[in-house]
């Protein structure tokens, strides 16, 4: 397995724009006032940060290594109903770029090295639980996931690796 340089985005937040909070907090109206309170705070939550993180395999404790399948899992094999065989021996010389929020992980993808799976470095496994989909977080995801493939492995071609859903 290779050793990568491997960047940490820790503690990257982005601002909320107050006028979406504003016209949810409306759409929300007509529900209950402890409705409005909760939809308020769990939307707050998600939106408050996600603390971005990358990390060499070895570098990952068992906590994140079985949240990170847990969450590939949940995302491809039962909501996308794609059985496929996840643990391909790839994660290994991987960097594991994760956000989390409020504790939990909510987006991820996989950086691997030229020559592992393409003749270019390479992105896959890429997600974001369905918490913060709609919220831009995506975008957010794949701007953090290119950066750090250019800090490992220079700019140049990256292979994006991806299923149509």
């Amino acid at each position: 397995p290779m050793n990568p340089r491997v960047v940490s985005k820790a503690g990257a937040t982005n601002n909320v724009r107050s006028d979406f909070m504003v016209d949810d907090v409306e759409n929300a109206r007509d529900e209950s006032e402890s409705s409005k309170q909760t939809f308020v705070e769990e939307f707050h939550s998600v939106e408050r940060s996600i603390t971005w993180r990358s990390k060499a395999f070895a570098e990952l404790s068992v906590g994140e290594l079985y949240e990170l399948l847990r969450l590939r899992a949940e995302i491809f094999v039962v909501e996308q109903d794609c059985p496929y065989q996840d643990c391909d021996n790839k994660d290994q010389s991987a960097i594991h770029l994760y956000g989390t929020s409020n504790g939990q992980m909510v987006a991820y993808a996989r950086i691997l090295a030229a020559g592992v799976s393409y003749d270019s470095p390479s992105i896959g496994r890429v997600l974001t639980s369905s918490a913060i989909r709609g919220k831009g977080k995506g975008h957010q995801l794949m701007m953090n996931a290119i950066e750090c493939c250019e800090d490992n492995f220079g700019k140049g071609t990256i292979t994006i690796s991806a299923q149509a859903h």
